[in-house]
């Protein structure tokens, strides 16, 4: 081959390499964008919420906000731990002390699996959900799932209205879950832990597996980082 030819082929190839170069770059600063932490300040909670997931803005309304779940999005883990979906958005913040965390979630409900509720997330393989959610028949139920790397799934009750109270709380390293139909008699639907974990961060998420979007909104919510005295009411 002439020398003046393969310095041609030389030169294209070094600048395909480059182009390939700069395209694997946008691609990771466009990835790094997109879970970029954005900080809100949500009615009832002290710390600072963040936004994460391409979670969109939610609609803040004096004591309330309203969080968009789009479809496909999606939180679970299967049984045997081999197939698993976390796309869901989320607000999360930092409890630095045992805390009870209890909203009234009320969601404007339109497909299957479409449900809002609340978080406990330290990571893809350990985190837990409480929420109200429609199954087949449109069927609302209280929920839960519990993922230490394999998931723990479970339907606590069949509820008659679009909405419940929920609640979070943690003692050391456990965590309670409880859920009302008034928001004053509560009953205690789990007692589990995340390992040792104590970086697990709390909040609200909602989903939308199968429908084209779903509403959740939060209401007369309270944080209060302080230890329970009633196991069985949570308080």
């Amino acid at each position: 081959m002439p020398r003046f030819t393969r310095k041609i082929t030389a030169n294209k190839y070094y600048t395909s390499k480059f182009i390939f170069l700069a395209c694997a770059l946008l691609s990771i600063f466009s990835a790094l964008c997109h879970a970029e932490k954005t900080t809100f300040t949500l009615p009832g909670i002290t710390e600072p919420v963040m936004a994460t997931h391409n979670t969109s803005p939610p609609s803040i309304n004096n004591n309330s906000f309203t969080l968009t779940a789009n479809k496909g999005t999606d939180l679970y883990t299967t049984s045997s731990g081999e197939k698993k979906a976390d796309n869901v958005p989320r607000l999360l913040f930092e409890a630095k002390s045992d805390f009870i965390l209890s909203a009234k979630v009320t969601s404007q409900f339109g497909a299957d699996y479409d449900g809002g509720g609340l978080l406990v997330y330290a990571g893809e393989n350990q985190w837990a959900k409480l929420l109200i959610e429609q199954v087949p028949n449109k069927t609302l139920l209280v929920s839960s799932s519990v993922t230490n790397t394999k998931g723990d799934g479970a339907y606590h009750a069949v509820i008659n209205q679009p909405y419940i109270y929920l609640k979070i709380v943690r003692l050391t390293n456990r965590y309670f879950f409880y859920s009302s139909l008034n928001g004053k008699d509560w009953q205690i639907l789990r007692d589990f832990a995340l390992g040792e974990n104590k970086n697990a961060k709390i909040g609200f998420y909602n989903q939308a597996p199968i429908g084209e979007k779903i509403e959740t909104l939060f209401s007369e919510i309270s944080f209060r980082e302080t230890t329970i005295k009633s196991y069985w009411q949570g308080e």
